[in-house]
């Protein structure tokens, strides 16, 4: 059990600290991904976070690649979900993140309703310590359908304008039998009051 949050922690080990937002953040494309929900925002796509033929995000525990997926045409060609089995981890390639990427979104369904579906930032902040911060959890029972969960800010790991992290996300299922299936992440790349 100790093991997986050793390799966790290597992996956090790889992040930059705080930059010029100009020296880490590329520009990634853009497109209004959640428009039908009335959020009109620009969002671009987290590394491998359409899962669409592979599963490029790093696994603890049991997490493959199935054919459902949402009915929400985020993707035209969005063939595939990634169901992440009870106790399960999933954690994404390091994405940029600052003031003006401050959020996430992503649409879930549990399997299970007595499951929930956590989410952390992996990331280091100023003086190289690794940190894990909780964004939140989402209860299976509010998720038994494909549901777009509610946006999740970053800004807890942000401690002032100018810093940039380079942080991961990590899912988790938690309790139920069944996990969940998790699709399309993105994050909002353009400043909001």
């Amino acid at each position: 059990m100790k093991a997986p949050s050793r390799i966790l922690l290597l992996s956090v080990a790889v992040l930059s600290m705080a930059a010029p937002a100009d020296a880490l953040c590329p520009d990634a494309p853009v497109s209004r991904a959640f428009e039908q929900w009335g959020d009109d925002a620009h969002y671009a796509a987290v590394p491998g976070g359409d899962f669409n033929s592979s599963l490029d995000w790093t696994v603890t525990g049991s997490a493959t690649l199935v054919s459902e997926v949402h009915p929400f045409a985020l993707d035209p060609d969005d063939t595939t979900s990634v169901q992440v089995a009870r106790d399960a981890t999933i954690t994404s390639p390091p994405v940029c993140v600052t003031r003006d990427h401050p959020h996430v979104r992503f649409v879930a369904r549990s399997i299970d309703k007595k499951s929930h579906l956590h989410v952390e930032a992996l990331y280091r902040d100023e003086r190289g310590r690794a940190v894990r911060k909780s964004l939140g959890d989402n209860d299976g029972k509010k998720f038994w359908n494909w549901g777009l969960v509610k946006e999740v800010s970053l800004k807890a790991v942000l401690p002032r304008v100018g810093v940039v992290r380079m942080v991961q996300l990590r899912f988790i299922s938690r309790g139920g039998r069944d996990g969940w299936l998790i699709d399309s992440v993105f994050v909002d790349p353009v400043k909001r009051a």
